[in-house]
């Protein structure tokens, strides 16, 4: 069996192809997956994709593994909006983790590659940020803050990295989206005070605490999403 091209990757189709197995009964809890072995071998994929497919079930609360033994249909499956929730929260957590990759670097350069004009840009857009409304309007001047600091870097290439994201960079455009996922409380507050951190740093040419600072934000902001899917898998 082959995996369809439909725009997703392979390991998405893969993982969206078991799971539509378990909803469909042909796969029941306590019903142990075929090995990566013999997955690799009945759709033509790579280990490192079975693996990821795997992973992203059991992030979604479909399956669980047993040391030695595999991996098994989960019993007490979690509703589906539920499951449709973790899989968005999991994918939040990777775009941030990449994000922490490029962002950290990113805002040490900033700090010492900026010129007085860029450092003018950085400073509106948080401007923008503080005196926007929530919602799309604040999701739109935080991807501006976060884009101006790219720019600043004098590389375009951190500037293509936030066209190839897209609307993905910023969670909570994401998390709006979708109305089995509620926004934290005080969110946009908290998220304001990292923003001014990173800006500070920037502006004072502390290529150190510039990247501390994006460090935080991105840390703590995956920690708040990763606190989310423990609530919904409790």
């Amino acid at each position: 069996m082959t995996l369809a091209e439909d725009g997703r990757s392979l390991t998405d189709r893969l993982r969206d192809t078991l799971a539509a197995r378990i909803e469909a009964d042909r796969l029941k809890p306590g019903d142990r997956l075929p090995t990566e072995r013999e997955l690799i071998a009945e759709f033509g994929v790579s280990r490192t994709v079975v693996r990821d497919a795997l992973s992203r079930l059991r992030e979604q609360g479909l399956v669980e593994s047993r040391q030695g033994s595999g991996v098994y249909v989960r019993d007490g499956l979690l509703p589906p909006s539920r499951a449709e929730s973790i899989a968005t929260l999991s994918g939040i957590i990777q775009t941030i983790e990449v994000r922490a990759a490029i962002e950290i670097e990113a805002a040490r350069l900033a700090s010492v590659r900026a010129s007085s004009e860029q450092r003018k840009v950085i400073g509106a857009r948080f401007e923008a940020l503080r005196t926007a409304e929530m919602g799309v309007a604040a999701e739109t001047a935080d991807l501006a803050f976060h884009r101006s600091i790219a720019h600043a870097t004098n590389n375009t290439r951190f500037e293509e990295f936030f066209d190839f994201l897209g609307g993905r960079t910023i969670p909570r455009a994401e998390l709006r989206a979708r109305r089995s996922l509620d926004i934290p409380e005080g969110l946009d507050r908290v998220l304001l005070e990292e923003h001014r951190r990173i800006r500070d740093a920037i502006l004072a040419n502390d290529a150190e605490a510039a990247g501390e600072a994006m460090r935080y934000h991105l840390t703590t902001s995956r920690e708040r999403y990763a606190a989310l899917i423990r609530a919904r898998q409790g």
